[in-house]
Formats: structure tokens, sequence, C-alpha cells
């Protein structure tokens, strides 16, 4: 009878992620960095943790994490960044929906793969929106009424919001 109620406890704990289909792991980590799943608390990130669709992460003082997703797209957010990964589907490595919703901090996002369509990968701030395809950028904000961003290679559509 213990083994089945620990069992149960232990499955209802972890229920979310067990359902949810990983979208990426922690490649590097450097610092305290925490991920707050969708719906749930603040808990630090580890080297290789799996991260899922909702998952929010941010990086205190002096640190920083690099986030390898599985279409290949490399995500790096430095020190007092915040960013969600708020959608990600993916059927192959060029027939995927991707939202990033970045908050605040610095973060430089190399999209790999190409899109199929121009609004399949998005990365969102508090003033713009951008369409991406197969390109490299960082993006910086400091206040919530202001973000810049800096096309590194490729191109974005900017759309005001």
């Amino acid at each position: 009878m213990f083994k089945v109620v620990f069992f149960l406890f232990m499955g209802w704990v972890s229920a979310s992620q067990v359902l949810a289909k990983d979208v990426g792991v922690v490649a590097v980590l450097k610092g305290e960095v925490v991920r707050t799943e969708r719906g749930g608390e603040a808990k630090p990130l580890k080297l290789n943790d799996k991260l899922f669709e909702g998952d929010k992460i941010e990086t205190k003082k002096r640190s920083l994490v690099k986030i390898l997703l599985h279409d290949e797209t490399i995500l790096t957010l430095g020190p007092e960044g915040q960013t969600e990964i708020e959608k990600f589907q993916m059927k192959s490595k060029q027939d995927r929906k991707s939202v990033l919703n970045f908050v605040k901090g610095q973060m430089r996002v190399l999209y790999y793969n190409k899109a199929k369509k121009k609004d399949d990968l998005k990365l969102k701030t508090k003033t713009f929106a951008m369409g991406i395809r197969g390109t490299e950028l960082l993006t910086s904000s400091q206040r919530q009424e202001e973000a810049s961003v800096l096309v590194l290679s490729g191109r974005v559509e900017l759309d005001s919001e």
C-alpha cells in the first residue's frame, strides 16, 4: 500500500513535465539561474536540465545560461535577464512554430534553420515583436518601455505591439 501511494504522489508532483515534451536543454550554466514552470514556483536550473513550453528563465547577477533548443536554435541569456519559452511546436527543424518572450537583460539568439513561413518564428519584447528567418541577433532591454535589437546576420521583420 505504501509503495502505491508513494508512486501516485511522485506522479502527481511531476505530471506537468511527464506529460509535456521537452523543447531543449541547458547546455551552459554559470552562476544562479532559475526556471519557473507554467503555474509553478521558481526552482534552480542545472546543467543538462530539460526545458518545456511555458518555462520562464531568469538569470541572477553575474550569471548566464545557454540553451540549445531541439530545432538547433541557440539562446544565450546574460546576467539579470528574463525570457519565456511561450510557444514551441516542432515537426522538423524547418517546420516549427516558436515564440520567445524576452522581458529584460541581454539575450543572443542564433536561429540556424530558416522557418517555412515568415510568422513561424517570433521574438517578442514589451515594445515590439520580430518575425525571424534564419537569423542571429542580440536584443537588450533594461527598462520595460524600451528594447533594442542588433541583427548580426539574416533578416527580421518588426511589428510594434
